[in-house]
């Protein structure tokens, strides 16, 4: 997949984009570690697949239902604790 002719994007096929958008994932994990000069990018990396898998597929958002919050807050944690987390 050539990936700089993104004006054909509604063209690609599911799979196409899939890998698309968990390689976008992964490279703002990648720029988060660096520019928060902290943290260690493997926990996030390699929830980049799960994540996108389980928010695309399977949770629906819900602003009605009060547990979204706590859902959506649980995952986003691990998330955020591996940006934080000092590497020493």
């Amino acid at each position: 997949m050539n990936y700089t002719q993104l004006d054909t994007f509604s063209n690609w096929t599911k799979d196409e984009k899939d890998q698309f958008t968990v390689s976008i994932i992964k490279g703002l994990v990648i720029d988060g570690v660096r520019k928060a000069n902290s943290g260690h990018p493997g926990g996030p990396m390699s929830l980049s697949d799960f994540s996108y898998i389980l928010y695309s597929e399977y949770l629906i958002f819900d602003s009605t239902n009060p547990d979204w919050f706590y859902q959506l807050a649980i995952h986003v944690c691990c998330y955020i604790r591996c940006f934080i987390c000092p590497t020493s």
